[in-house]
């Protein structure tokens, strides 16, 4: 007696484990991409923070005049692009971000005593990727400074 069941010839089961494959590897370099894009994302975060902390930082120590002269430091001069008014590096989680903040008055027309106003913008840069060629990277932030508020 002949049997009548068919079974998968030889390039059958070749051609379904290439199409296993070939979406098998589309799944892990799916997953590559979304944990650089993360890591990346995660990086810029820091940055920003970093930038908000650093004006924190110094605008309440010219508030306060913490060093003496701080608040006399801030009003009395400006410091546009590319010369900082103060600038650093701090290291997180492995990356060394520097970061510079620029001052400049805004003019408000009639100036009155103790009613001045400066734009303080932070710029964050850091080296992205791990990488050659990668290139820098920049965050960018600002915050509008009255003088009548300290």
């Amino acid at each position: 007696m002949i049997s009548t069941r068919r079974a998968f010839t030889l390039v059958e089961v070749l051609m379904a484990i290439a199409v296993m494959a070939v979406t098998l590897l589309t799944l892990v370099s799916v997953c590559a991409l979304g944990l650089r894009a993360d890591k990346k994302s995660l990086t810029s975060l820091a940055a920003v923070q970093l930038g908000e902390r650093q004006l924190d930082r110094w605008l309440s120590r010219a508030r306060d005049d913490d060093p003496a002269g701080s608040k006399a430091d801030l009003w009395d001069r400006n410091c546009p692009y590319p010369s900082p008014w103060k600038q650093g590096r701090e290291t997180i989680g492995g990356v060394d971000f520097d970061y510079a903040l620029y001052t400049s008055e805004v003019p408000l027309g009639q100036i009155t005593p103790n009613n001045r106003m400066k734009r303080v913008d932070v710029v964050v840069t850091w080296m992205g990727g791990d990488r050659s060629g990668s290139g820098q990277m920049q965050e960018f932030g600002y915050r509008l400074v009255n003088e009548a508020d300290d």
